[in-house]
């Protein structure tokens, strides 16, 4: 009869109170049928909405994000859960005011207030006695369940079940999924529930929980593991619980849920203690310690694992003191007392016989190498890698023969041999095992793009660079996430993408702000002093690089100090102090009997600060030495710099057609690889050549073809530099 008038009537309902036999709903399938009315559904709030209802009640202020998800995971977006339950973290002062943001102190299982409790319990009320208690039981095993688990754990009949679940579904107070699975229409319905229970009820209950999911096939129960161990604690039968734990954490492990695997081995930690299970417990610290060296809290884990380590010894478990051994190893290296434990571990190998414990054996060489790689003992290094690659291939242990490949590989490149170490290391990376040991392959993929870096493939460099990363952040490993981006970062740097290299280190920099001290925290650190450098802020390049410096000496780490003094080295030669270029650079030449890589790199250098001194004899045989060398070892990269040095000293001798080669020859190459940077101070160094020959033309040429680089750049030094020659150049 309205039809015609402007009137709008607006009703709300409860869905779940309606079933098919409500006389609501036959009035709205004829209100349907008749177009009369058109139906809105109102579910949930989205965590937006959530947070914005959070703000209102909390007086418009803003609300932390962890805070959000917390309430919003609590209360599934139900408006009137979310005023409720932040009312009372309010009034329990769990809720508090930081920095002008609400943030939250509770824990996981906030407490539901009483509001909340009685408003779903009222509802709960309405159900019959038998269909409560039924729900009651369901509860303990958690916000779903299976028909087949209520009916083993319950002990009734399955046709009273399926009769009280019919109740509770009409009451929608559960949905029916599928395959005979049911779930509570909200979290908070299970969880009122499971709180009615008194104590003994729920130990036993959930003592009944365990064994009916223990007796579902192995594949399907060991898929379930960490929940049947929390229902075995729970139900006070520690000693089977503790298996179920450890297999969850393996599980959560293997799918690099690191925090997960943790809280499962912590777990199984205590369990063990509780057991006084001492085998067990050094088995549960070992894995516990080796979640925390993948995660990078190596003094947690180097606590935990000594003790393991004490364990098995005292229960006589040699293969897993080596185990233990081994993974302690990882993090000596990375704490900077890599050479304690290289005693330790050598003084094991002595004790164990050739045939005794083939793998622990060659899992002891490879650790070995990556202890005396940190120390700078690169040619032992290389011994044990190859010790531990004939093992492992004689084994036929091919996830061995990755590791012991790659340390092969990085030791070689250490030593100069470039082509040797990057055909090992693309083998370790090639290898069908590779992916499943994701910890090795990040390396692998980092020093090889470091390899193809120096040898100028750009392309090659960059690829590896992004599989380290992509594995880094599926493993969840920050310092293998950190280092991967210092890589992509200084492959950006040399193509002369500085904005990307910039955003690369910054991503970087977030993720080692909360790491332990370590050699490894630096690998950030020295790429954004470099591009510092390079950009002209060298203050603040010289105060990241003296901090990196300090860490890799108190590391005693070879490669870091080396890294970090040749681009100090650097910067006091481009401010004018070629003598204490010299002081910093000449303690870090080649020792006796070997020709390293580091070394080779920074030989121009060197050489400049001979030249800048007037030693040009001294500066002649040091970058004939370098150009030997990078030529031999086919490091592409530091050839540009060795070229203009040689071209400067040759023109400066008056061979100014060699000098002019040389230094069409490193702008070329340059060019080649897609470094403009080199290619600017190539030109650069030919244009003050051609200035000093009164060849101001060609002067002129070269110089403005590298302003336009150093100005795309933001290259601050050598643009004002260039800069201030063209304009005391004569006219043309």
């Amino acid at each position: 009869q309205f039809r015609t008038a402007r009137i709008l009537l607006l009703g709300t309902y409860r869905d779940q109170e309606v079933d098919q036999q409500h006389p609501l709903r036959t009035a709205l399938r004829d209100l349907h049928r008749e177009h009369l009315m058109e139906q809105i559904d109102v579910d949930g709030l989205r965590p937006d909405g959530t947070a914005a209802l959070m703000s209102a009640t909390l007086g418009a202020w803003e609300v932390s994000t962890r805070f959000v998800d917390l309430v919003h995971r609590h209360t599934q977006g139900n408006a009137f859960f979310i005023e409720e339950v932040v009312r009372a973290l309010v009034e329990r002062d769990d809720a508090y005011i930081s920095d002008g943001v609400w943030d939250c102190r509770a824990g996981e299982d906030l407490e539901i207030p009483r509001t909340v409790f009685d408003a779903v319990g009222e509802r709960l009320a309405r159900l019959s006695a038998n269909v409560q208690t039924l729900l009651g039981e369901a509860s303990v095993l958690g916000e779903a369940f299976s028909f087949d688990e209520l009916h083993a754990m319950s002990g009734r009949a399955e046709e009273a079940i399926d009769e009280d679940l019919t109740e509770a579904v009409r009451a929608s107070v559960i949905r029916v999924g599928e395959h005979d699975r049911y779930s509570f229409n909200h979290a908070l319905t299970q969880r009122v529930l499971y709180r009615e229970l008194t104590p003994h009820r729920r130990k036993q209950l959930h003592l009944a929980a365990g064994n009916a999911i223990e007796q579902e096939p192995e594949r399907l129960r060991d898929r379930r593991a960490a929940e049947i161990a929390w229902h075995f604690v729970n139900g006070g039968a520690h000693d089977r619980a503790l298996r179920y734990a450890l297999l969850a954490g393996d599980q959560d492990a293997a799918r690099f849920a690191q925090r997960e695997a943790e809280r499962q081995y912590r777990l199984g930690v205590e369990l063990a203690q509780n057991n006084h299970d001492v085998a067990l417990e050094a088995v549960a610290l070992e894995k516990l310690g080796r979640v925390l060296t993948n995660i990078g809290r190596y003094p947690e884990a180097q606590e935990l694992l000594d003790i393991a380590v004490t364990l098995y010894r005292d229960v006589k478990d040699l293969e897993g003191e080596v185990r233990v051994t081994v993974q302690l190893g990882s993090v000596h290296r990375a704490i900077g007392t890599s050479d304690s434990w290289i005693a330790r571990v050598q003084g094991l190998l002595s004790r164990l016989d050739t045939g005794s414990l083939p793998r622990g054996i060659t899992e002891l060489y490879i650790v070995l190498e990556t202890l005396q790689y940190a120390t700078g003992r690169f040619r032992e290094g290389l011994e044990a890698a190859e010790r531990a690659a004939q093992l492992a291939f004689e084994a036929g242990d091919a996830p061995a023969l990755a590791r012991a490949e790659t340390g092969r590989g990085t030791e070689l490149m250490m030593l100069g041999r470039l082509d040797e170490g990057l055909l090992a290391l693309e083998g370790a990376i090639a290898l069908p095992v590779a992916a499943d040991d994701p910890y090795n392959l990040v390396r692998a993929l980092d020093n090889a793009g470091h390899g193809y870096l120096l040898r100028g493939n750009m392309i090659r460099s960059r690829e590896l660079a992004e599989q380290s990363m992509a594995l880094g952040e599926q493993i969840q490993s920050p310092w293998d996430t950190a280092i991967a981006l210092s890589g992509l970062a200084a492959n950006c740097r040399f193509r002369g993408e500085w904005a990307k290299a910039r955003a690369y280190l910054e991503r970087g920099a977030d993720l080692s702000r909360d790491l332990p001290t370590s050699w490894w925290a630096t690998y950030v650190q020295l790429e954004i002093g470099g591009l510092c450098l390079d950009e002209g802020d060298w203050v603040r390049a010289s105060r990241l690089l003296e901090d990196a410096l300090m860490i890799a000496r108190r590391s005693q780490h070879l490669e870091g100090i080396r890294s970090a003094e040749r681009l100090l080295a650097e910067l006091d030669l481009l401010d004018g102090r070629a003598a204490l270029t010299r002081s910093r650079l000449e303690p870090l030449l080649d020792r006796p009997g070997l020709e390293e890589l580091q070394v080779t790199e920074f030989l121009p250098t060197l050489a400049a600060a001979y030249e800048a001194e007037g030693d040009l004899t001294h500066a002649e045989i040091i970058i004939q030495e370098a150009m030997r060398r990078a030529t031999a070892a086919n490091t592409r990269l530091v050839l540009p710099s060795a070229l203009v040095v040689r071209g400067r000293l040759m023109a400066t001798q008056g061979n100014v057609t060699q000098g002019e080669r040389d230094l069409d020859a490193a702008v070329q190459l340059a060019r080649e690889m897609t470094c403009p940077y080199l290619e600017a101070r190539a030109l650069f160094a030919w244009g003050n050549v051609c200035r000093n020959r009164d060849d101001f033309d060609r002067a002129r040429a070269h110089l403005k073809e590298a302003h336009v680089i150093f100005a795309r750049l933001g290259a601050r030094p050598y643009l004002n530099w260039t800069e201030q020659i063209l304009g005391i150049l004569p006219d043309a």
